[in-house]
């Protein structure tokens, strides 16, 4: 449970590091409707993800026909969550950028790439798990 506490925080630290990164940069560059697309997918993608790992902990130990009726309703809500910036974006042109939006709702993609292929490879957090040291 404390691998999957710790790899909860690494995810979230990283998708707010790369959304402030990000937005920066595209800032600093004059693209400020880039900069507000990727926060605004970001801040859906980190929805999803923490509505994801809770209701992932919360279905175990239930009964299969409930937790399938509980998975599927999860599902239309983390579907909703991941269209309404897309609908935000759309609606708003002037304000978000719609690539970067979609950009954006793949962060979580991204920070998990980038926890399994730099910082889990190459050590840089400490793991509590025996095995894994």
């Amino acid at each position: 449970m404390e691998t999957l506490i710790q790899f909860k925080k690494t995810i979230l630290v990283q998708m707010l590091f790369l959304a402030a990164l990000v937005a920066m940069v595209a800032l600093g560059l004059g693209f400020a409707n880039a900069a507000r697309g990727f926060v605004l997918g970001s801040i859906f993608s980190l929805a999803n993800f923490l509505v994801m790992s809770y209701l992932l902990t919360w279905r175990l130990g239930k009964s299969s026909r409930r937790a399938g009726a509980e998975s599927a309703l999860s599902m239309l809500a983390r579907l909703v969550i991941l269209g309404a910036p897309l609908f935000i974006a759309i609606r708003n042109p002037a304000r978000f950028n719609l690539i970067w939006t979609i950009i954006g709702i793949f962060n979580l993609q991204i920070s998990v790439l980038v926890y399994q292929l730099v910082i889990e490879r190459y050590g840089l957090i400490r793991s509590t798990d025996p095995e894994r040291r």
